[in-house]
């Protein structure tokens, strides 16, 4: 029975992340119009996961019914980070090189995102010292990814960005006709 368990729990995930995945990649292909922003968009948010698994089956750390949540507890954080980041940039305007738009973006949104992502790790990182194991593991491997989601946000979405050519930018800055800011 725990062996049957142990599957389904593998195939929950395996499920949960293959859906979560394509409907991340899907929304951000959409939201900067493909090209180069859409590996900043995608990337980084999936490296955090990849490295939360990792580190579970290098540490040992088996697939149980606390752990099994992680991937999607890290993936919400990533997307929601680089999507502030996103609208930063957006907000950054096509007018600027594509450098200096992920640096002015980088530089609007990272006190914001250092601040709520230490506090969520330490959050976490309290749950390392639990004596259930279960809540302990999830604690220290979410606070790890957590940090590595961190970690993507500051260096890969910039550089990403960063890399995009000048009319991509420009592309996914300008307003739509329906929504431009409101006067005075």
């Amino acid at each position: 029975m725990v062996l049957a368990a142990q599957r389904r729990l593998l195939g929950a995930l395996t499920l949960s992340l293959a859906l979560t995945a394509a409907a991340v990649v899907t929304i951000s292909i959409g939201l900067v119009r493909g090209g180069r922003l859409a590996l900043a968009a995608v990337v980084p948010n999936l490296w955090p996961v990849a490295v939360a698994l990792g580190a579970m089956g290098w540490l040992g750390v088996p697939i149980d019914a606390a752990t099994v949540m992680i991937a999607a507890v890290v993936l919400g954080v990533a997307v929601d980070d680089t999507l502030h980041y996103l609208g930063a940039l957006r907000r950054a305007g096509g007018g600027r090189a594509p450098a200096a738009a992920a640096r002015w973006a980088l530089e609007e949104v990272a006190p914001a995102h250092l601040l709520t992502t230490l506090v969520l790790a330490g959050g976490f990182a309290v749950l390392a010292g639990s004596s259930f194991l279960p809540v302990a593991r999830f604690g220290g491997v979410a606070a790890m990814a957590l940090l590595a989601a961190l970690a993507a946000d500051f260096l890969w979405v910039p550089a990403l960005t960063a890399a995009a050519r000048r009319r991509e930018l420009a592309r996914f800055t300008r307003r739509p006709a329906g929504d431009r800011p409101p006067r005075g």
